[in-house]
């Protein structure tokens, strides 16, 4: 941590799209569709079960093109897409409608799906050998730990808080502020040996 934080740093920010994106579609909107939009229990899941297999569907395209494009174009369209579509995709979700609601998760796990098939080879060629294991553990359990895993419980506050359900699109579009930023200085690792 003395000698590698600022990469642990940008790792978190660059995680933290997914890390939200995640705990909000599968955790939160699970029983926001149910308590909020009194959508059956069965219902929800089959949405839930949906959007996975969009997210598999995305996420082997999406590593390949991230090796032929590179990473950082594939982590900027996660971020700038979260930012843009935030909103609309969660408007989406706050239809009755079945099929509103599917294509609002499952354009929610598009960018999950690229995001998460991106940041694994990401993570890997932020660091050096000696500490690769250990900053791509810490960076990636504090991001979900921190931010991922208490975003159910923070969105639910915020909401209760400012009566406003979109709360969590505006999280989301400030997580893919912060990911853009940490994107700015990150060098491209696509094609090139792994640091030693």
């Amino acid at each position: 941590m003395r000698n590698h934080w600022r990469p642990v740093l940008r790792l978190v920010c660059l995680l933290l799209v997914t890390s939200i994106c995640y705990y909000m579609q599968f955790v939160y909107a699970a029983s926001f569709l149910t308590e909020k939009m009194h959508i059956s229990t069965a219902k929800s899941m089959d949405i839930n079960t949906l959007a996975i297999f969009t997210m598999l569907v995305v996420t082997l395209p999406a590593g390949w093109l991230a090796d032929r494009w590179g990473r950082k174009p594939m982590l900027a369209f996660v971020a700038i897409g979260s930012m843009i579509f935030a909103w609309p995709l969660w408007w989406l979700i706050h239809h009755q409608s079945f099929v509103y609601i599917l294509i609002g998760q499952c354009g929610f796990d598009v960018l999950y799906g690229v995001g998460f098939a991106v940041i694994m080879p990401t993570m890997v060629e932020m660091f050096p050998a000696s500490v690769r294991c250990s900053g791509t553990a810490i960076g990636f359990n504090l991001c979900l730990g921190l931010f991922g895993g208490t975003t159910p419980l923070v969105v639910t506050y915020l909401v209760s808080r400012t009566s406003n359900d979109f709360v969590p699109a505006y999280v989301l579009m400030v997580a893919g502020a912060l990911s853009l930023m940490a994107l700015n200085r990150l060098p491209e690792g696509r094609g090139k040996p792994l640091p030693n």
